[in-house]
């Protein structure tokens, strides 16, 4: 599991998801370009929801991995792709 942050509060996700959120938006913010993503986030009970950000350039977005105790929500799907 991994946090996206982003807007000044933690997103918990998958590791996939937070991984290619990143890259994502290091693509973005190289071409100039700004873009919607909807990310599989998980809220404090370990629901599943969806989360919808705007990345870009401009925009301050980092990850960093859960605690252990929250890699119980691990999703077991395959790992999603960066957009082409």
């Amino acid at each position: 599991m991994k946090y996206i942050h982003y807007t000044g509060r933690p997103t918990l996700t998958v590791h996939g998801f937070g991984d290619v959120v990143i890259e994502y938006a290091d693509v973005l913010g190289a071409s100039g370009q700004i873009d919607t993503v909807d990310v599989l986030t998980f809220v404090e009970d370990g629901q599943a929801a969806v989360e919808t950000l705007l990345i870009g350039p401009g925009g301050q977005i980092a990850i960093s991995s859960a605690s252990e105790d929250e890699d119980e929500f691990e999703d077991d799907r395959e790992s999603p792709s960066a957009p082409q």
